[in-house]
């Protein structure tokens, strides 16, 4: 029996009527005007980034939950499946972008690239340690205060005030992985194509041997830069992707089991379910059982 779809997929012009590009808020003021929208679980055709300066609660994205407190950052990419069950006195900064927006502007960075923005690498949550608040809180403040400005050249400003959250961001997550002294040499640029193209293609090919091959280099040579700069061999990312469409699929799909190891490229549903047990230790009907 299908199950219904109860999963909403959001847009920028739901909560900024005059812009389907960019958008800024407090968190009491962004809670207090789109509480319909968010209060159950949904994902987004935008990037959005979330500054908590204070509250407290539970916020659970693709599955895995973790704890707002003060100075708490959350960043999710388009797609990404999240609910969140917040304090009376949730308070912060809140703002999306969409892809063209940023991507059309910065012509060589891709947002994919960024740690966070990551299926590979993304963590959920980064907790801003004293020093971190000091370099980030105020660019936050900033890009508040700008919003509300007309002015000349604003968007570049705006654009300017994102990259520098960016970018700190990311230096911190890079910095406190095994991965900074490769971080801008070959083997991370070739991590950054592999993960690409993971993502493009991993609905329809999970063969370590076919992404090494569109690498031109050896699969033995792709699995130790993947080992090298996230600990995890080429197998274990693919496969990796696989389960966590699989299980967006399965909570807020319509088709059933069997329907979605098709749609993920499994014609066998035994082989599929022995993948997925092997990943999350349950088959995809227990882990259907208990998230609901």
């Amino acid at each position: 029996m299908a199950r219904k779809n109860t999963l909403n997929v959001l847009g920028l012009k739901q909560f900024n009527a005059d812009s389907s590009d960019f958008y800024v808020n407090t968190v009491s003021q962004h809670l207090k005007a789109s509480h319909l929208h968010i209060n159950k679980a949904h994902k987004h055709d935008f990037y959005a980034s979330i500054l908590f300066t204070a509250g407290s609660g539970i916020h659970e994205i693709d599955f895995n939950s973790y704890q707002v407190k003060p100075n708490s950052v959350f960043l999710l990419a388009p797609g990404q499946t999240h609910h969140w069950e917040l304090s009376e006195d949730a308070e912060g900064i809140i703002f999306f972008h969409s892809k063209d927006f940023y991507e059309s502007h910065y012509v060589r960075d891709l947002l994919s690239d960024y740690t966070f923005f990551s299926n590979v690498q993304n963590q959920g949550v980064l907790y801003l340690d004293q020093r971190m608040q000091e370099e980030i809180v105020p660019i936050f403040n900033k890009l508040l205060a700008v919003t509300h400005q007309d002015g000349f050249r604003q968007k570049q400003l705006l654009l300017s005030l994102i990259t520098q959250i960016y970018v700190q961001l990311d230096n911190i997550l890079i910095s406190d992985t095994s991965v900074q002294p490769t971080r801008h040499d070959g083997y991370y640029s070739a991590f950054l194509k592999f993960q690409r193209m993971v993502e493009q293609h991993f609905l329809n090919e999970k063969s370590v041997s076919q992404y090494a091959d569109w690498m031109n280099m050896t699969a033995k040579h792709l699995n130790r830069i993947n080992q090298t700069i996230v600990s995890k061999s080429t197998l274990e990312i693919i496969t990796d992707r696989v389960i966590l469409e699989a299980k967006r699929i399965l909570i807020f799909g319509d088709n059933n089991i069997s329907q979605v190891a098709e749609q993920l490229g499994y014609s066998d549903y035994s082989h599929f379910s022995k993948i997925f047990k092997n990943k999350t230790g349950m088959t995809p009907t227990d882990f259907l059982k208990q998230y609901h």
